[in-house]
């Protein structure tokens, strides 16, 4: 779906907040925005959260590392075109995404993020295995469907 240049606003809101690390989900949408600009600020950004040490009362760190990092690079790499990169980096974390927090709607965009590399990084096998996957925990939506079937198709 194309937004036209509505990252734009969104970037530049979160383009001086990119160090605050109050949530993962929260970088992750802060990455989304930045990447979808293009302007550099993104891979700063995921630099900085392979950095990031936090304390020992930051419970968000150990979900920083073992998540946020290869989520960012997968953000990155998909918005850059380079969909097995994007494929790559999400696909050991998938189950665990549902750490980051946010709603089950939220989290969503990432999993669409991941079929939508893997169909664009011509691993139609792949994409066709996490449709059925997705039809399974999602059955009758429509997108879900309708993708599938033009997969199957193909």
């Amino acid at each position: 779906l194309d937004v036209g240049g509505r990252w734009a606003p969104l970037a530049d809101k979160v383009r001086e907040r990119t160090e605050e690390h109050i949530l993962t989900f929260v970088d992750m949408h802060y990455l989304l925005a930045l990447a979808a600009v293009g302007d550099g600020k993104a891979h700063e950004m995921r630099e900085f959260l392979a950095a990031y040490e936090g304390d020992e009362a930051d419970s968000n760190l150990p979900i920083m590392k073992a998540l946020g990092v290869p989520m960012a690079d997968a953000i990155i790499a998909y918005r850059e075109g380079r969909y097995d990169d994007a494929t790559a980096a999400m696909m050991p974390v998938r189950y665990e995404v549902w750490q980051v927090g946010g709603s089950h709607a939220q989290r969503d965009l990432f999993e669409l993020i991941l079929i939508d590399a893997a169909m664009k990084g011509c691993n139609a096998a792949l994409a066709r295995g996490l449709l059925a996957e997705r039809r399974a925990a999602k059955p009758g939506d429509h997108w879900t469907e309708k993708t599938y079937a033009g997969l199957l198709a193909a």
